[in-house]
Order: structure tokens, then sequence, then C-alpha cells
């Protein structure tokens, strides 16, 4: 089958689900010791998709398996640096952490109205280089917050990527959650701390910015939303870290390294 063509032959559409279930219950088959990323790339090759990643958690880039996914998928080292030090996950694409089914996508797009700063020109490049035009996404909603991630990417159409998303739902998002839940039984080393609140991405960036020293007024006007917004988004923090007031919840999410570098010059 050309996979630039489009697949919408509910004869196609068939043989597809059918090879995704098979992998799916091999992932499910492994031994807990065994790395599944060779089903994530087997799964991402019948889509005629090469490049695969996947991370636990959008809102934790650090741990293990997501390093070792990343290598092991050829993502050059900086590749991944950057994805982790600017949150990409949560950046540049908003639908990871919004939608619960899966869709299609392409890189992001460099305007006038919304400009890519030199890391996201760069992150752009390398994927470009690596034979990247648009990406087939399940986000993974989990207990606690936690939002997994399961990315391919190539050259294939987006429309037929789109076709693929709405169509194979269910086979998809059945393939995620197998794939997500090996992850975690072989990620002993660094577990997800369940305890840690999972704040959203607006919640990251008004406390980001309230630990930078701004105040509700200028939070508003950097954000773009109003202070009354700002105050219910620093609420729900406190709320979830059970902080007696917000300069109590700056320093937790600090302590808990969820904030990263404050200062009156960072960026969020």
């Amino acid at each position: 089958m050309n996979q630039n063509e489009s697949i919408t032959s509910e004869s196609d559409l068939t043989a597809l689900a059918k090879e995704l279930r098979a992998i799916s219950r091999e992932v499910s088959s492994l031994d807990q010791k065994e790395i599944a990323y060779d089903k994530l790339s087997d799964a991402g090759t019948l889509f005629g998709l090469g490049r695969a990643v996947a991370f636990r958690d959008v809102f934790n880039l650090d741990n293990a398996e997501s390093i070792a996914g990343a290598d092991a998928v050829g993502l050059p080292t900086e590749f991944f640096e950057r994805v982790r030090k600017r949150r990409f996950s949560l950046k540049s694409d908003s639908r990871v952490w919004t939608t619960r089914l899966p869709y299609a996508t392409n890189l992001t797009v460099d305007t006038r109205r919304d400009p890519l700063d030199q890391d996201e020109k760069i992150v752009n490049q390398q994927l470009k280089d690596l034979g990247v035009e648009n990406l087939l996404v399940i986000p993974l909603h989990q207990p606690m917050g936690t939002v997994g991630y399961i990315g391919w990417g190539g050259s294939v159409d987006l429309k037929v990527l789109s076709n693929i998303a709405d169509e194979l739902s269910p086979e998809l998002l059945d393939f995620g959650y197998r794939f997500m839940t090996h992850m975690e039984t072989i990620d002993a080393k660094d577990p997800i701390d369940a305890s840690l609140p999972h704040l959203t991405l607006q919640e990251l960036k008004c406390l980001k910015l309230v630990a930078n020293g701004l105040s509700f007024a200028e939070v508003s006007e950097e954000v773009g939303i109003s202070t009354t917004t700002v105050r219910y988004h620093i609420d729900n923090c406190r709320t979830k870290f059970n902080a007696a007031s917000a300069t109590h919840c700056v320093a937790l999410a600090v302590q808990f390294g969820l904030l990263g570098t404050v200062g009156r010059d960072e960026n969020p």
C-alpha cells in the first residue's frame, strides 16, 4: 500500500487495524524486563512513519525510559535536551494535554503572528532532517493528572494520517495504553511520584511568573488573561499543593523541581 495515497477503503483500514491489534497483543505478552521500543517502531511502520518517541508523562520529561526511548529511535541527544528544557510537549502542542483522542498534526509553522524562537526552529529543523513532516499522536490521560505521549513522525500526507487517527482511534488507544503500561513495569528505578501534583500549562505559566517576582496584574498582562483568572489558577495551584499561600505554593513547587530555575529574568 502506498502510504502517501489516501487510505479510505474499509479493507485498507481493516487490515491496518488487524495488524495494530496483533502488535498490541505482542506488547502485552512481553516479559517485564523486555524493552518495547521495537514494537513502537513496528506500529509506526504500519503507517509509513519511520520515527517514534514516547513519554510516559509530558509533565516530567526526565524519566529514564524517555531518554532511552529518544536514543533508541535515533533522535539526537541535543534534540531531546531541547525538548526537555523547553517543555515542548506542553508548549508547542497543547492538544497533547487537552484532547483524549489520537490526532494528526504537522510541525509548528513560523509565522508573523506566532513566531518561533531559536530553540523551536532548531527542533523543527532536526525533525525535518530526520524526514519528519507530519505526526500521528496518541495522548494518554492517566490517573493523578498524568498525560502520556506517543508520537510517530514521517512524510506521510497529513490527510492520510488524520483519516487513520479518526478511523482507528480504538486500536491506537488500545496500543497506547498497553505500551504505556509496559513502560511503567520496566521503570522501577524512576517511577512517577504519584504524590506530586500535576499542573496545567496555564497554572505552570502563572506560578512560574509569580515565582519570578511578577504581581498578579503583571502576570495577567504577560499571559493575556484577566487578573481574576490568574488568581483562579494560583488558587488551584495552592489547592493541589495544599499550600497556605501563593508564596508557600511557589516554595513547594521550586522544592519539587517543577519550576526549574526561577528569577526575575527567567521565562516560564
